[in-house]
């Protein structure tokens, strides 16, 4: 109904999200999950995220995996970043 130009106050309601599918963020922490799980010898003092990711919730949930580390989801081209210090 976008696509045909219908606003928004004339289309029906979203429908609600179905709780037994997992959202993008939740698919997107099972990998660094498993990772962690895998390798717990690995130490991190920074992670980096896509910012599609970057919601709150999302960046708690992957310091807390990490052990409470830096988490980074989005680098402005004047940002500098330091690396083995």
């Amino acid at each position: 109904m976008r696509k045909q130009g219908f606003s928004k106050k004339n289309r029906p309601p979203e429908p609600p999200r179905n709780p037994s599918c997992q959202t993008v963020a939740d698919i997107a922490l099972t990998l660094p999950r498993q990772f962690r799980l895998n390798h717990p010898c690995v130490k991190f003092d920074c992670i980096l995220f896509d910012a599609l990711y970057g919601t709150q919730t999302f960046v708690d949930e992957a310091s807390v995996i990490f052990g409470g580390v830096q988490v980074i989801s989005q680098i402005k081209t004047n940002q500098n970043i330091r690396y083995r210090i």
